[in-house]
């Protein structure tokens, strides 16, 4: 297991954390899982195959081929790309990935793009997904692009989605653009419309529309 910062030896230097600054770290394809414990700075591009549980600070990207663990006191400023992403931390960056978990204590100011999403915690950005899940004590604001969103936190911003289903908990606030709605009692508040209306798709033209366009090209040309 690789391993970087010591809490011990954070009480015994100072009462302040030291940042241990290190350029760039590769983590080699070992299997084993690289922890980041609190007191920890690092700057620059994280790569590799090993899982990583950040519990103290990344400034730059994230690249691997495993779980990531942001955990409560992790922060990382950067892009996390892997298989699974669980954050209760802080992260400032674009998020892809194949799931993503956010935790009550976490806070995301990220563009995320992923399979599945679920949201106890809080999330400023735009999410791009096949299902976002966002659970009573979650908070999303900004826009969702999805083929399912199942809303029994709140939500405020704009949504497109296929299927929209609230529970008797949900808030939604914002423009609405989707094909169905399953409402279990929640509140909505602003603009509902259709789905093909946020992703631009051109409206289809009847013949008897193009037949009145014809004609009326017909008679300015004569």
């Amino acid at each position: 297991m690789a391993l970087f910062g010591s809490r011990k030896n954070d009480n015994t230097n100072n009462n302040n954390n030291t940042a241990a600054r290190v350029k760039q770290k590769t983590s080699e394809p070992t299997g084993n899982s690289t922890i980041i414990t609190r007191g920890t700075h690092i700057e620059g591009t994280f790569t590799g195959n090993d899982a990583i549980t950040i519990d103290g600070k990344i400034v730059g990207d994230i690249k691997i081929k495993n779980n990531v663990i942001v955990s409560t006191h992790g922060i990382v400023i950067g892009n996390i790309q892997a298989p699974k992403v669980i954050c209760s931390g802080q992260v400032e960056g674009n998020i892809t990935c194949d799931h993503l978990e956010v935790l009550k204590s976490s806070i995301l100011k990220s563009a995320i793009k992923a399979d599945g999403v679920i949201v106890h915690g809080k999330i400023e950005g735009q999410i791009e997904a096949e299902n976002v899940n966002i659970e009573l004590d979650g908070l999303v604001t900004d826009k969702i692009q999805a083929k399912n969103v199942n809303i029994s936190g709140t939500f405020d911003g704009s949504i497109a989605c296929d299927l929209l289903s609230t529970k008797g908990t949900a808030i939604v606030k914002g423009g609405i653009y989707v094909k169905n709605i399953s409402n279990q009692g929640g509140r909505i508040e602003g603009s509902i419309g259709q789905y093909r209306d946020v992703i631009g798709v051109e409206p289809e033209v009847t013949p008897k529309e193009e037949d009145k366009a014809e004609s009326q090209d017909t008679t300015k040309s004569d």
